[in-house]
């Protein structure tokens, strides 16, 4: 019986994987999935940094940061030239703050020093079995149905001092 059910999961997983929009297996298989859960603002306040996958992916040879401050301030620091289509190592600042849609948690970026006050939502992901980080940020690259994106983990050292 058991048997049984677990080809029909993987019969399932194998079709949504080969669909004409096509899911990324390990995203399937991934700890995290949306926020359904409505973060608390001091566990996003603080240095995030991308994870090793996401510097080995997109071989990230430059120190790239998003800081949230308590204030609602945020700066992204060196971010690379593909994201948003600047020049590699941008800086840029504005303010940041919750936001639900539809379903799931974002961060909303208001970038305060650009003419056009661009505004933007990046993804946030729960791990789905309460594990540690309980959040990682996600920013999608182009179509969403690409999978490619870039993972940025919440740096433990640095929450502290960004809250004072």
């Amino acid at each position: 019986m058991k048997y049984q059910y677990i080809c029909k999961v993987l019969f399932i997983l194998l079709v949504l994987n080969t669909s004409s929009c096509s899911l990324p297996l390990d995203r399937v298989f991934s700890f995290y999935g949306l926020a359904f859960t409505e973060p608390h603002k001091t566990e996003i306040i603080g240095i995030w940094m991308p994870d090793e996958s996401t510097r080995v992916k997109y071989n990230l040879d430059i120190s790239t940061k998003l800081i949230f401050s308590a204030d609602g301030s945020f700066k992204a620091e060196n971010v690379p030239h593909w994201w948003k289509g600047e020049s590699i190592g941008i800086s840029n600042k504005g303010i940041w703050n919750l936001k639900k849609s539809n379903c799931c948690w974002s961060i909303e970026l208001k970038f305060t020093n650009l003419l056009t006050n661009f505004l933007t939502g990046i993804g946030l992901l729960e791990h789905r079995f309460n594990g540690d980080p309980k959040y990682l940020i996600e920013i999608t690259l182009g179509d969403p149905d690409s999978g490619n994106s870039m993972i940025f983990v919440k740096q433990k050292f640095a929450s502290a001092i960004i809250s004072k």
